[in-house]
């Protein structure tokens, strides 16, 4: 625990920091329960996995805090959207940056923020003033983002820079940590899509060897693809940028029609598997339809409260009703209407109208590439039966004493895992919940070339 002892309470704030000694304090009680497995199971195995684990457990407090931060700041990066939002009205007021900070509504969710905020309340209880525990916020901050923008903030307010450009600058950060996230996120994506192409396809080499090595080899490689493609796809799920008031369990619920149908193809059933599938990509098709047309009418609703804001109207109700696009930061809006001024919450909405239409246009561009993605994840099953179907025409004329069974498991494997193959780019692809058309396309492709 010495290590922690060394670090300021105030990097972490007294909440993480007890967190993280705590959780310290667990692993390496932990890591002497380890040692005691070698004395209750005998084998070289267990004698090999003791020494992996315990001093990983036992030395956690030199890479727990570290990976602590980056968390935290993976955290903060996804919520500086909505918190630059909810600070633009305010933009124009008399308010300080440290006041709207520590006033940050809890009904915003912005649980990794408010952690910052706890740190920056403890700073100015340790005696600093409200610029100096501003600063010393942006220096010790996991997110470089949020450090940047506080140094720029407080820089824009010391030089007696103009309301309408603070506004801006609000904006232009918004905007460029909006455009990260997503292209963070597309890449992220990208990479988990090649993961399931490149399982998928290793199938086909991996066949060539398993007549002589036995099932097992394809058997492995199959438990190790049926566990990663919908893990993955459920952290694709969880990890999409949003702004509104978008909820993961339905998107992750979406996903049991492709899993029942896999489970069902592993047991046998053949084009009975195709079932769940037809059942549900109906209601799924459906379903984002009227999502999109909720969304484009919350849009619509928010630029008819800017125009009635401008003009000195009240907008409340059609704040409200783009609450599906634009979450609780309408709701923050309008609460600050008494301190910021139709002027100021008018300006508010049209960025974020903006902000949310720049949203929408990046989701667009990725739902254009994730297109191309689903088309060579179908071709990449199809070539894999296909170069399986080959080696097994080969491998069967061979005389006995070569395991031809193998390539008969491996095929069936193939077949089982054509529902969730796509499933990667079709959440890339979605407007709320993932399209189950890819999956219902791939299985057909996949039970009619077999």
């Amino acid at each position: 625990m010495k290590l922690l002892r060394k670090i300021e309470v105030s990097i972490y704030g007294r909440r993480s920091y007890r967190l993280i000694k705590g959780t310290i304090l667990c692993l390496k009680i932990s890591s002497f329960s380890f040692l005691s497995l070698p004395i209750l199971y005998k084998g070289y195995g267990i004698v090999i996995v003791t020494l992996s684990i315990t001093p990983f457990l036992f030395l956690s407090e030199f890479w727990l805090p570290g990976l602590w931060r980056k968390v935290k700041g993976a955290g903060i990066d996804a919520e500086m959207p909505a918190f630059l939002a909810y600070l633009m009205p305010y933009a124009r007021s008399s308010r300080s940056l440290v006041d709207l900070m520590i006033s940050i509504p809890r009904s915003l969710k912005l649980r990794f923020i408010e952690s910052e905020v706890e740190r920056l309340r403890g700073l100015i209880n340790m005696g600093m003033d409200s610029r100096k525990a501003l600063k010393t916020l942006a220096k010790t901050t996991p997110n470089q983002r949020l450090g940047e923008f506080l140094v720029d903030y407080l820089n824009a307010e010391y030089m007696g820079t103009a309301k309408h450009s603070i506004v801006s600058l609000l904006y232009d950060y918004a905007i460029s940590s909006l455009k990260e996230k997503w292209n963070a996120y597309a890449e992220f994506g990208r990479g988990v899509v090649e993961i399931g192409l490149g399982l998928t396809l290793s199938f086909a080499i991996v066949i060539s060897l398993a007549p002589i090595a036995g099932p097992n080899l394809v058997v492995s490689l199959a438990i190790i693809a049926f566990t990663i493609i919908p893990l993955t796809s459920i952290v694709l799920i969880i990890t999409m940028p949003k702004m509104g008031e978008e909820k993961h369990y339905d998107a992750i619920l979406s996903l049991a029609p492709t899993l029942l149908a896999s489970a069902m193809l592993t047991e046998g059933f053949g084009y009975i598997s195709l079932v769940p599938l037809l059942v549900a990509v109906p209601f799924t098709e459906v379903y984002n339809t009227r999502v999109k047309k909720k969304a484009s009418k919350a849009l619509e609703s928010l630029k008819v409260a800017a125009e009635k804001a401008k003009i000195g109207k009240r907008f409340d109700e059609e704040l409200y009703k783009a609450r599906f696009i634009a979450g609780n930061i309408a709701e923050a809006i309008i609460s600050s209407e008494k301190i910021a001024g139709k002027i100021g919450v008018s300006n508010a909405i049209e960025k974020l109208e903006q902000l949310i239409e720049e949203s929408e246009r990046f989701s667009e561009s990725l739902r254009i590439q994730s297109i191309l993605m689903i088309a060579v994840s179908i071709a990449s099953l199809v070539i894999s039966i296909l170069s399986i179907n080959f080696i097994y025409s080969i491998y069967a004329s061979i005389p006995q004493g070569i395991n031809v069974g193998a390539v008969t498991i491996a095929r069936n494997i193939i077949i089982s895992l054509s529902p969730i193959a796509t499933l990667p780019s079709s959440i890339l692809y979605r407007e709320r919940i993932p399209s189950l058309l890819p999956s219902l396309v791939s299985t057909m492709a996949l039970l009619l070339v077999k």
